[in-house]
C-alpha cells in the first residue's frame, strides 16, 4: 500500500512558532509511515482496515494514513487542535466538524468503579475490534500503560500494534509494558535515532487502572492523579510555594485554576470558601478527570472542569482571581508560548480589579511578559528556586 509521505504536507506546530528548528514531525513519524507502507503493501483492501492512531502530536500521522480513515485518540487538547488545523491546511475537502464527530475518540472514566473505555464524541462506546493500532510512545510509562489497557479489549488475534519513538524515549521498561499488556514484543533497528515497537496481541486479563493519590497533611486535602498527569504522585514544589500565597476569598468569588493538573490549587480554594465557584481547565483530558476525582475525594461540589487550551473552551469570564503554575515544556521542547497565552487570556478574563497569581522557576523570564498584559506586576515571594508573581490591573 502506498501511503502519503509526510514531506508532501505543509505541517505547522500548534501553537505556531517562528523557530525553524522546531518541526511538526520527527524521524519517529517518518519511520512509522515507512514501515506501514511496507507492512500494508500486500493488503489490497487496506481501506477496509479498522485503524486507530494514538498520540499523534501535530497531525503528521493522521495525514499520512488518511486513506485508512483512522480514528484519532489523543489526551491533548493542543494536539487535537494541531491535527484539525493541519487537516484544514492540507485537505481542502475535509469537514472538520464531521472529522471530530466521527474520527476523534476520547477516554471516558467511570468514576464509581474507576473503569475506562473509549468513546466517540457523541458518547457512543467503541465496540468493534481494530486491525491496526499506530502509536507515538508517550512521555510517561504510566500513560502508556493506561492507553494500552484501554485499547486492549478492542484488539483481535491478528491486530498489528506498532509504536514509534525516538531512541531516547524507548527503554527496556517501555517494551516490558507492551509485553505485559499486549503480548510478544520486538523492537526494530534504530533509524535516524528513532525506533519502532511491534507487538502481537495475545488475549489476557487487563490489570487494574493505576491511580495515584497523596495527602497534603497540613491542608487536610487528598489529591488524586491519573497516569500521565503532572505531579500525580506528590505535590509539586512550585505548587507548594504558591499554596502559601493563596488569597483569602469571600463567598460568591469566581476563581480559575488554569493548567490545573490534578486540581490541587483549585480544590484548596474550593475548600477555603465553599460558597465560591472554582473553574478548572487543562489541555490534558486525564488531568481534568483527575481534578474531578480530587474534588469528589474531598466532597467539594463548587468546581467546574473544562478540557481546554487555556480558556478557549471555558465560557466564564470576569474572574476575581486566577491561579497559574504554567508548564514550560510542550512534548520535549522548552517554550514560553504556553505561559504567554495563559497570561494574555488571564488579562482578558479577569475583572478590572482581579488578580493573577503565578508561580514559576526563577530562571523563567516571565516579568516582561506579564508587564505586557498587566499594569502592575510585583514579586510576592522570591527564593532560590521559585518566584511568585502578582499581576493586577489587566490591560484591556
Amino acid at each position: 500500500m502506498n501511503l502519503s509521505t509526510i514531506a508532501q504536507f505543509n505541517l505547522q506546530r500548534y501553537p505556531k512558532t517562528n523557530d525553524p528548528s522546531l518541526r511538526a514531525w520527527n524521524a519517529a513519524d517518518e519511520y512509522l509511515v515507512k514501515y506501514l507502507s511496507q507492512a500494508l503493501a500486500p493488503n489490497a483492501n487496506s481501506k477496509s482496515l479498522k485503524a486507530i492512531i494514538i498520540n499523534d502530536q501535530f497531525g503528521a500521522l493522521t495525514l499520512a494514513l488518511r486513506s485508512l480513515q483512522p480514528l484519532i485518540w489523543t489526551d491533548s487538547y493542543l494536539s487535537l487542535q494541531a491535527i484539525t488545523q493541519n487537516l484544514k491546511e492540507n485537505i481542502e475537502s475535509v469537514d472538520l466538524e464531521t472529522f471530530v464527530d466521527q474520527q476523534s475518540v476520547s477516554l471516558q472514566l467511570e468514576e464509581t468503579d474507576k473503569s475506562v473505555f473509549l468513546a466517540h464524541e457523541n458518547g457512543d462506546l467503541l465496540t468493534d475490534q481494530f486491525d491496526l493500532v499506530v502509536m507515538r510512545v508517550p512521555k510517561h510509562n504510566s500513560l502508556l500503560q493506561l492507553q494500552l489497557q484501554a485499547i486492549k479489549p478492542l484488539l483481535g488475534n491478528d491486530t498489528l500494534v506498532v509504536a514509534g519513538g525516538m531512541t531516547k524515549e524507548i527503554h527496556n521498561s517501555t517494551t516490558r509494558i507492551f509485553e505485559n499488556i499486549i503480548g510478544p514484543t520486538r523492537t526494530t533497528l534504530a533509524e535516524k535515532k528513532s525506533r519502532l515497537i511491534i507487538s502481537q496481541n495475545v488475549p489476557k486479563h487487563v490489570t487494574q487502572l493505576d491511580i495515584a493519590s497523596y495527602t497534603i497533611a497540613d491542608q487536610g486535602l487528598q489529591a488524586i492523579g491519573l497516569p500521565g498527569v503532572f505531579s500525580r504522585e506528590k505535590l509539586d514544589l512550585g505548587a507548594r510555594v504558591l499554596i502559601e500565597y493563596l488569597p483569602d476569598i469571600a463567598s460568591n468569588t469566581l476563581v480559575a485554576d488554569v493548567g490545573c493538573g490534578n486540581g490541587v490549587l483549585g480544590a484548596l480554594m474550593a475548600k477555603k470558601q465553599p460558597q465560591s465557584q472554582i473553574i478548572l481547565c487543562d489541555e490534558s483530558a486525564l488531568a481534568i478527570h483527575s481534578a474531578r476525582l480530587t474534588f469528589a475525594a474531598n466532597r467539594l461540589t463548587n468546581g467546574l472542569c473544562y478540557h481546554s487550551d487555556v480558556f478557549d473552551a471555558v465560557p466564564q469570564s470576569n474572574f476575581d482571581y486566577i491561579l497559574c503554575n504554567p508548564p514550560f515544556h510542550q512534548q520535549n521542547t522548552q517554550t514560553l508560548s504556553i505561559a504567554t497565552k495563559m497570561f494574555l487570556q488571564s488579562a482578558e478574563r479577569l475583572k478590572s480589579s482581579g488578580e493573577l497569581r503565578v508561580v514559576a522557576n526563577r530562571h523563567l523570564k516571565y516579568g516582561p511578559i506579564l508587564r505586557r498584559y498587566f499594569k502592575k506586576v510585583t514579586i510576592i515571594s522570591d527564593d532560590k528556586r521559585f518566584i511568585v508573581w502578582l499581576a493586577r490591573e489587566p490591560k484591556k
